[in-house]
């Protein structure tokens, strides 16, 4: 028997060739007839090959099987609620509300069919075609939910191999660089946004919070230390909230642990933010749950992102600065480059951050604009000089 990367020849005692492949199902499957050469046999291999990568091939394909027709939102939709991360535990409900969002937004082209009718052809054109518009980022996930599912498919023997065949989807992205504001920039955005939300600008800005953990803090989570005979304070992030999206198309907030295992983390800021801190207790409610930064409806209702960003958007223009040019997330960004700045290392800054790998932390990395300077003083200490 000969073996060939899709099923085998053989040639027969009457000299003629038979061909043959294993179907998703495990039964081997005969070509109807012999060949007289072993060209012609693989030339039917071939032929089969591509039938089978679009689904037109009634001996491979589940729904000839005797199996239902197996919808391709309903399987994304079961991909999604029975996958596990690394650890074994299923998705969080923020990660579901994401891949859900995908499903709807960015892979509605494949609604209404069977996954055993997607092509790897299809799936190539559906992607040149998604990323047009520049959007990489969320073609990307998109791409990265499709891939998943149907390596969870061809694990159940529903397909016999994965369609997703883009090289790169999986790493696109679009190149956008998070805009960071400068010192004078906080103090501008802050000074411009509600009154409501100056104060959380400013601690999000020297307390790096993720905008989910920041809407999260209550009382119980703030206690005072001393730094250096200063009266400071610490932040105990244990938890973070996220604005979840359900089938019926209401959204509701849920509260779970921070993003990584990292997240559960005490958040000390500068002493230099004390005053401003006892303002925002001094105007919490008394009760231990009190959030320190609700929304406007009670003082246990959980601020909306959205609503965030109806203050965030015009406080931008009445600062003077572009639509746009920063989001809130670069708040953040802020917030790494300066401790950086101020003498953190790498373990330090994941520490504060709340982050568990490298790669992660060093995207709040950036430059403060000190290169020139910095070049300047690497003359000024002589001793290169007397080298030589």
């Amino acid at each position: 028997m000969s073996r060939r990367s899709f099923g085998h020849t053989r040639k027969l005692p009457s000299k003629k060739v038979q061909a043959s492949y294993v179907a998703s199902n495990g039964r081997r499957i005969n070509a109807p007839h012999t060949f007289l050469t072993k060209a012609d046999a693989n030339a039917w291999l071939s032929k089969e090959e591509v039938k089978i990568s679009r689904g037109e091939n009634d001996e491979t394909n589940q729904e000839s099987l005797g199996a239902p027709p197996c919808k391709f939102e309903e399987f994304i939709e079961r991909h999604i609620t029975i996958q596990t991360n690394a650890d074994g535990s299923l998705l969080r409900e923020s990660t579901k509300s994401l891949y859900r969002r995908l499903l709807r937004v960015n892979l509605r082209h494949f609604h209404g069919r069977s996954i055993q009718s997607l092509t790897a052809a299809e799936i190539s054109e559906w992607w040149a075609a998604a990323i047009e518009n520049g959007k990489k980022t969320s073609a990307s996930k998109a791409y990265k939910l499709l891939s998943a599912s149907m390596r969870r498919a061809v694990g159940e023997k529903r397909i016999t191999s994965n369609p997703c065949m883009v090289k790169g989807a999986q790493s696109a992205t679009s190149g956008r660089k998070v805009g960071v504001p400068s010192l004078e920039e906080v103090g501008l955005i802050a000074q411009h946004i509600n009154p409501r939300y100056s104060k959380m600008v400013i601690l999000k800005a020297f307390g790096g919070f993720r905008f989910g953990e920041i809407t999260e803090l209550r009382r119980k989570d703030v206690s005072f230390i001393y730094l250096e005979g200063k009266r400071a304070y610490s932040f105990s992030v244990e938890r973070a909230v996220t604005l979840v999206s359900h089938a019926s198309g209401k959204s509701r907030h849920k509260v779970d642990a921070p993003k990584s295992a990292a997240g559960i983390r005490p958040v000390v800021v500068s002493s230099m933010l004390t005053p401003m801190i006892e303002e925002i207790l001094s105007e919490a409610a008394a009760d231990p749950e009190s959030l320190l930064f609700p929304a406007a409806t009670g003082s246990n209702a959980h601020l909306r992102h959205d609503v965030f960003m109806n203050s965030w958007r015009p406080a931008l223009k009445r600062a003077g600065m572009p639509a746009g040019k920063f989001a809130p997330h670069g708040l953040r960004h802020f917030a790494g480059s300066h401790l950086h700045l101020a003498g953190a290392n790498i373990p330090e800054l994941k520490e504060w951050l709340g982050d568990s790998s490298t790669a992660a932390v060093m995207r709040y990395v950036h430059s403060t604009g000190r290169t020139a300077s910095l070049a300047d003083r690497m003359g000024r200490t002589g001793a290169i000089w007397k080298a030589a």
